[in-house]
């Protein structure tokens, strides 16, 4: 072999392991590193990225919570209250730390204020979520609307999470103040546990069966067996004082 034809095949046999060492290093640092959201049963999964060490597959296939429509009740003072609504369309799964926020968009259609909530809805519960803390004026509101962040919620079996069972035993009372009409009564917690948190909103309706305003009364920690009274007050407005049908008032309780 000439010496011209074996610098040929070394400098070949060269470039094939410099070759060789760049795809090693380029295969290296381009391997897929398995994830849980892949879309690929891989790792320990039992299913398409859940079981294993991924998210169960009985949590993945959850339906997500739905939010329902806003309405939006605006005061003379044009201070706005919000009532909405938040489903968990799932029978056997309690949604909790769900995190969720009023939307408002002014008249254009432009979003100009987020209120952030927090709650926990049981399986099947359709949720009452209500906000009287917004900024914008009522006049300049066009819309509301919640949006969940779905990546927040933790879900349990409904199994390994109680429910306090809170009613009503009296009420709802109304006494008419100079200010404010004021609805009262009375709950109690008919379980051997505190509930942790307790919302009672009253509806208010006309003698159509339209709802003319909402208010929220909050309290924590009612022990078991115990009752306490609540007490919610309503602007005293003509647009609400002179059309509400007091014998249709709801009071809604819910809890945590």
């Amino acid at each position: 072999m000439t010496r011209g034809m074996k610098k040929f095949v070394y400098g070949v046999f060269y470039l094939a392991v410099f070759g060789l060492v760049i795809f090693g290093i380029y295969a290296k640092n381009t391997v897929v590193v398995p994830t849980c959201t892949d879309g690929i049963m891989n790792q320990n999964e039992t299913g398409i990225d859940c079981g294993g060490s991924c998210i169960s597959c009985a949590v993945k296939n959850l339906k997500e919570l739905k939010g329902g429509s806003v309405s939006i009740f605006g005061l003379e003072d044009g201070r706005s209250v919000f009532l909405g609504t938040i489903v968990n369309p799932n029978e056997d799964y309690v949604a909790s730390d769900i995190s969720y926020e009023f939307v408002v968009f002014d008249t254009t259609g432009y979003p100009v204020e987020r209120i952030l909530g927090t709650d926990t809805i049981f399986p099947l519960e359709k949720r009452y979520v209500f906000s009287a803390s917004a900024d914008t004026n009522a006049q300049y509101i066009g819309s509301v609307k919640i949006e969940i962040a779905s990546s927040s919620v933790k879900w349990d079996t409904f199994y390994d999470t109680l429910k306090p069972d809170v009613h009503t035993i009296s009420g709802p009372n109304f006494s008419d103040e100079e200010r404010s009409l004021r609805i009262s009564g009375a709950i109690k917690n008919e379980s051997s546990f505190s509930a942790y948190e307790t919302k009672v909103i009253a509806l208010l309706f006309d003698k159509y069966d339209d709802v003319l305003f909402a208010s929220q009364w909050t309290t924590s920690d009612i022990p078991g067996f115990s009752t306490k009274d609540f007490s919610i007050l309503i602007p005293r407005e003509r647009n609400i004082i002179d059309h509400i049908d007091r014998g249709k008032t709801k009071i809604l309780i819910q809890t945590q």
